[in-house]
């Protein structure tokens, strides 16, 4: 009885071997032995060998159930019930779980090892409130990547259709098509001849609260494909706060400019603020507050969360007169020249 072909050997891969390793390993030995690739009448027959055992074993062990059959069919021997045991004795984790989760780390190493696709960098404006408490941020990219129908081989070769591969052209009469070769080459459909294929893709990130201008945001494995069978590129998000009207910011400090009624001023009380960050603070404004006067919030600007540090917001007294006279009775006017010590 003749031994099944190694299909594993026949692509360098171990039998613990992913999807994407075969998928790299066809990918890399179809450039070396596409029959295209030889001009020699021997070359070439020897790729057209070579390129049909690997594809026979490309289709095979990307195919998850031919892959299953396969592996049953030529690696799995029955066990009797005391090999069973003694090997559960033997090795109290044995069994499909463990296999998995080795098999996985073994392929993580391997891709870890392997050259990373490039890095991505994106930026983001997010508002002062979005930068304090953290937000969800979505954005789309262009991304480009092999395609899955052709496996980056832009296409294969097929019988000739004109001659239908029956060399039936003399040399004097040529297949105007194949040469008189029987195959002519037909371009992949999904990516015309490209070998990759680009689309959109949707990219939503939760940022974590304490975000400054400046902060970079690091997504692992969400950068560029690998041409190498390892790990993706990372993607690194730079986070940038809009401005925010009537606020001013400086590092990690606010300030603004607080209005007040002339009677606040003069008299003192509680005043509502409400702050960027997205709450509401209460003020108590001193009696006789003049213009230009500071107060400071302690600890109410922006949360740096890398340093563990907050800022504070800066208020600027400002005092509003009233728009109209009208109002305003001979007694009242009198009166405030009184408070003021004007003679009237």
């Amino acid at each position: 009885m003749t031994a099944a072909p190694d299909f594993y050997a026949s692509l360098g891969v171990d039998r613990a071997a992913s999807k994407e390793s075969i998928i790299a390993a066809f990918r890399r030995l179809a450039m070396k032995w596409h029959p295209d690739r030889h001009v020699n009448p021997a070359d070439k027959a020897e790729a057209e060998k070579q390129f049909k055992i690997i594809k026979t074993a490309y289709e095979t062990l990307s195919d998850d159930s031919k892959r299953e059959r396969y592996d049953r069919e030529n690696f799995v021997r029955p066990q009797t019930y005391h090999e069973f045991t003694q090997k559960r004795r033997e090795q109290p984790q044995w069994g499909r779980e463990y296999y998995e989760r080795n098999s996985e780390e073994a392929e993580h190493q391997r891709r870890a090892s392997a050259r990373r696709g490039a890095d991505v960098n994106k930026k983001v404006a997010v508002t002062i409130a979005e930068a304090v408490n953290g937000t969800r941020i979505s954005f789309e990219e262009t991304v480009v990547e092999h395609c899955t129908q052709c496996v980056g081989q832009r296409g294969e070769w097929v019988q000739c259709g004109r001659c239908n591969g029956f060399l039936k052209y003399s040399r004097r009469n040529i297949c105007p098509v194949c040469q008189n070769s029987g195959k002519e080459w037909v371009n992949c459909g999904p990516c015309n001849g490209v070998g990759t294929v680009t689309r959109n893709r949707k990219i939503t990130v939760r940022t974590p609260a304490g975000m400054v201008d400046g902060s970079v945001l690091t997504v692992r494995e969400r950068g560029k494909q690998s041409e190498h069978g390892g790990l993706n590129g990372d993607l690194h998000i730079t986070i940038s706060i809009k401005p925010e009207t009537g606020w001013k910011r400086k590092g990690i400090d606010l300030s603004a400019t607080l209005k007040l009624p002339y009677s606040t001023a003069l008299l003192g009380g509680k005043v509502d603020v409400p702050l960027p960050t997205g709450k509401t603070v209460q003020v108590q404004v001193p009696a006789r507050t003049n213009t230009g006067k500071k107060i400071r919030l302690t600890g109410q600007g922006l949360f740096d969360a890398a340093n563990d540090k907050r800022g504070d917001i800066l208020l600027s007294v400002s005092i509003v007169l009233p728009a109209s006279r009208r109002k305003l009775t001979p007694e009242m006017e009198a009166l405030l020249r009184q408070i003021d010590g004007v003679e009237p």
